[in-house]
């Protein structure tokens, strides 16, 4: 979210053109339904909107509601046109709107990117209406083990590479990170999503969307080599069953603090 080699690396995965699937879709949905948009509402913001596929259809907000689809990458928000929304291209720790001037905000599987989560929930504060939530939803676990096979490839192929470092760094808890940016967490829930691969070729499309960044800093030659790896590793692993993995996910709905400095 935050930082040149992020937005470059970014950039470089939506080169190709959009995901051939859109995973993050179901998850960004349950995230701004935790955000509890009401009649009163009036701006929702998404920080780190992606590609922005869960809002090319009707997302249940009323015509008085306005969406505000923002990301770091330029590439991503050329392909978040699709949705027919305001687009902003921002950085999470410097957001371009008014103090208090936001309903809801919406952070759907960014904020492990950013190099300062503290300072990005800072500005989530000061962006949000006093009566304001924000939910961050980020990855949790994986469900089973079928899919084990694909991180381990691509681990060897990042590493023939030469790449080391993930974008995406673990977060700490954010009740712990949560008070010094001048918010509160007042629930949290896990929800899980299930892949659903039906055949080799499902398997590479659902990873070539949930590893675009990763797959940007190997090259076409290593891409292609691992392409065909997954795709024969899926096939025996159809063979002997379904794979029934599902991701699990951990939304968090965040308010400010009563009294805490914006």
């Amino acid at each position: 979210m935050t930082g040149p080699a992020v937005r470059a690396v970014f950039d470089a995965a939506a080169q190709d053109g959009p995901a051939p699937l859109d995973w993050s879709a179901p998850i960004t949905l349950a995230a701004l339904a935790a955000a509890g948009p009401d009649e009163a509402t009036r701006l929702v913001l998404d920080v780190g909107c992606g590609e922005a596929g869960a809002y090319r259809g009707p997302v249940g907000l009323g015509p008085d509601v306005t969406v505000v689809l923002g990301d770091l990458s330029y590439g991503a928000l050329r392909h978040a046109r699709a949705a027919g929304r305001p687009l902003a291209q921002l950085d999470g720790v410097a957001l371009p709107f008014a103090t208090g001037s936001v309903d809801r905000i919406v952070c759907s599987l960014t904020l492990g990117f950013s190099s300062d989560p503290v300072a990005a929930l800072t500005e989530f504060a000061r962006v949000l209406a006093d009566d304001g939530r924000a939910v961050v939803a980020e990855l949790s676990r994986q469900r089973d083990a079928s899919l084990a096979f694909t991180q381990r490839l691509l681990a060897e192929e990042l590493a023939g590479a030469g790449v080391s470092g993930p974008l995406r760094t673990p977060l700490p808890p954010l009740r712990r990170i949560a008070g010094p940016a001048g918010l509160l967490v007042t629930a949290t829930r896990e929800e899980t999503f299930p892949t659903g691969i039906t055949s080799p070729d499902h398997c590479w499309d659902w990873f070539t969307s949930t590893h675009r960044t990763a797959l940007a800093r190997i090259g076409r030659d290593r891409v292609d080599r691992l392409r065909e790896r997954i795709v024969t590793a899926a096939a025996d692993a159809l063979a002997a069953g379904p794979l029934r993995s599902a991701q699990g996910v951990t939304l968090t709905v965040l308010t400010p603090a009563a009294g805490a400095p914006r």
